[in-house]
């Protein structure tokens, strides 16, 4: 009884030194995030300044690199495909969002990232690619979103009557009415209906 009483103090004992260290863990991962968020905010009032988009940079594979398995890494990752994207690497930030939705920490990330690599493959004209992404099974919250991409893809492909039902189909379950409304702006882009 004595062996069982010291096992259960040792595992008592364990268990709350993991729990502390993930928690230090998750704040210091909070604390670079939150770094990297002040940079982007500065870099978005000056964007000329290479100095603080190389500290999001700098904050972001940091985050990746000693938090790789977090939601805070896949948001890190998330921020140097946007900086990819503006720099014009639409190959390394598709490479990157595809890291995103291969290994997410949360479905909703996964979606995200999904959605954002869609619009990119629509830029690249990886119609066929874009469409993969946007024709599986979509979580109700991403649905409307995914019915404007369906419809941005068929819009591409000279689709006109594919894109308009794709678009009104999307303003039907779009929450945010600003979406909704440029939704509607694309909608009435298109050619009148014969």
């Amino acid at each position: 009884t004595i062996v069982a009483i010291v096992l259960a103090a040792a595992a008592i004992v364990g268990w709350r030194h993991w729990g502390n260290y993930r928690e230090t863990e998750a704040v210091n991962a909070s604390v670079i995030y939150q770094c990297m968020q002040d940079a982007i905010e500065q870099a978005q009032t000056r964007p000329d300044s290479s100095e603080l988009f190389m500290a999001v940079r700098s904050s972001a594979e940091q985050l990746i690199a000693e938090y790789g398995n977090s939601a805070y890494a896949d948001y890190a990752r998330l921020t140097l495909a946007r900086l990819a994207v503006e720099e014009g690497d639409y190959e390394s930030a598709a490479a990157t969002l595809q890291d995103v939705v291969d290994a997410a920490d949360t479905d909703t990330i996964k979606w995200v990232a999904t959605l954002r690599l869609a619009r990119l493959k629509i830029e690249m004209k990886d119609l066929d690619g874009a469409s993969a992404l946007v024709t599986t099974k979509v979580p109700e919250a991403f649905a409307g979103q995914a019915l404007e991409l369906k419809g941005d893809i068929q819009r591409a492909r000279s689709d006109i009557d594919g894109a308009r039902a794709a678009y009104e189909d999307a303003i039907e379950l779009m929450q945010s009415d600003a979406h909704k409304e440029l939704v509607r702006m694309k909608l009435q882009d298109l050619a009148p209906a014969s």
